[in-house]
């Protein structure tokens, strides 16, 4: 059932942030990928800048009950400090207001990178605040997706 539900996740991400054929922004997708998400990558291209997103979200959601059980997982989270070289789908998905965003998710991810066991979970979830901000701007299709990556305190 989470493998079902894990998957319909990823369909919706996908399908909410693709690039509209008119835009013509094709990148390749270097990702490695499910035999299930297959199917979806070969339909449509992603920026850069949507595969990893894409990862942020699977190393989430793929830890957040690790995280929640005060454990840090064993991933190289400032893979992610690029957020702001990575390509867009749309370049007018860019200039000062996404490089904003982009300072505040990375203000949040060294915050959370370096905190102590009692205070990771409270920045892990100012980690996904960072991403609800930015998607209220750009791309509000993943928004209640992202929403369940927040841990109950």
């Amino acid at each position: 059932m989470k493998k079902v539900l894990g998957l319909a996740v990823l369909v919706a991400i996908a399908y909410a942030c693709a690039p509209n054929s008119e835009k013509g922004a094709e990148t390749k997708d270097t990702t490695t990928v499910s035999k299930e998400d297959s199917v979806v990558d070969a339909r449509r291209s992603r920026s850069e800048l949507a595969i990893m997103m894409r990862n942020i979200y699977i190393d989430m959601h793929d830890n957040k009950e690790l995280l929640a059980s005060g454990t840090m997982p064993d991933i190289e989270w400032e893979k992610y400090l690029n957020v702001k070289e990575a390509e867009p789908t749309d370049e007018e998905d860019s200039g000062p207001a996404f490089e904003a965003f982009a300072n505040a998710y990375i203000y949040q991810l060294k915050k959370f990178n370096n905190a102590d066991d009692s205070s990771r979970i409270g920045h892990y979830n100012n980690l996904v605040t960072s991403c609800l901000n930015c998607h209220q701007q750009y791309c509000i299709g993943p928004m209640d997706i992202i929403r369940t990556l927040k841990i109950d305190q």
